[in-house]
Formats: structure tokens, sequence, C-alpha cells
């Protein structure tokens, strides 16, 4: 089952093609449709916005741990200075 697909994969990758898989003709549509809204925007408009500053770039780093808040980065960040020091 799984060696059709790669086939697809592998010929989708040596044409410069893109695949689009989805369960049905309705999601297939609701992504061409995205894609086509963005066709002719600028990278930028989709890329990750990313903060300079310590305290938010530190955030987006703890945060990403299930048990850690914001709360607990700014107390971690004022008592430790900077990610090194934390234990």
């Amino acid at each position: 089952v799984t060696k059709p697909l790669a086939e697809v994969i592998k010929a989708c990758t040596f044409n410069d093609c893109t695949l689009i898989c989805a369960w049905s003709n309705e999601e297939v549509a609701r992504y061409l449709e995205v894609l086509k809204s963005y066709e002719n925007k600028p990278a930028d408009l989709i890329q990750e916005r990313v903060e300079h500053d310590f305290m938010s770039r530190l955030t987006g780093v703890l945060t990403n741990i299930r048990s850690v808040n914001k709360t607990d980065v700014h107390t971690l960040g004022s008592t430790f200075g900077t990610l090194a020091s934390m234990p």
C-alpha cells in the first residue's frame, strides 16, 4: 500500500511538483484556494514573526515546555538572567 504512494512522491520530487494529499475533494479545494490566495503575496506575509528582545525569545523557548507558563519564564529570567545560568 505504501509503495505506490512512495512512487508518486518520488515522481513529484523529480519533476518539481507539489503533491497535495487530502481525504476529500472539498479539502483539496480549500488547500488550493489558500495556495492561490498566497500565490502573488510576499513571503514575509506568511513567515513567522521573530522577536529580537531577550525576554520574548526566552518566553518562546521555555513555554514550549508544557508545564512552563509566561509567569514562570518572567520569574526565571529575573532570577537567573540568562538561559545558560539556569539549573
